[in-house]
């Protein structure tokens, strides 16, 4: 019989309830949003942390941004976590063609055919090359950014 896990474990397991995106133009504009953050959900009691993946975390495959992860208590005193992703236009700008659009079309491709019967040895590669695909698609797009 297939695991099944209670309510509590279920839960356990989201990492947020609540995300969303802000768009910033540049350099300039990600510093007073961030300092905005700050100051606004210090004023609401808020526990704010920051996660800068521009600061050589980035992930295997180029993906970067700054997550801010709001730690608080709801009206009935339940604890939420949240987060709000910060990038750059020139990366994430809505449209269907921008950088991170792409680089999840990559993704995705190489997630359907790494789930394929290719060997292992294959699929190490394959995701390898998705890995540095999705990079250069990023690095076009930073290389715009003010």
């Amino acid at each position: 019989m297939p695991f099944a896990p209670t309510q509590d474990d279920a839960i356990a397991k989201v990492n947020d309830c609540l995300r969303g995106t802000i768009i910033v133009k540049n350099v300039d504009s990600c510093k007073q949003l961030i300092q905005h953050l700050t100051t606004q959900a210090n004023r609401a009691g808020m526990q704010i942390a920051y996660s800068n993946k521009y600061d050589g975390n980035a992930y295997p495959n180029g993906y970067f941004g700054i997550h801010a992860r709001l730690h608080f208590n709801s009206p009935t005193g339940d604890k939420i976590l949240a987060e709000i992703q910060i990038h750059f236009e020139m990366i994430e700008n809505g449209s269907a063609d921008c950088p991170s659009q792409d680089t999840h079309k990559t993704y995705e491709l190489v997630r359907s055919l790494a789930t394929s019967n290719l060997p292992k040895d294959k699929k190490e590669e394959l995701e390898k090359l998705g890995d540095l695909a999705s990079k250069a698609q990023f690095a076009m797009g930073m290389q715009q950014v003010a």
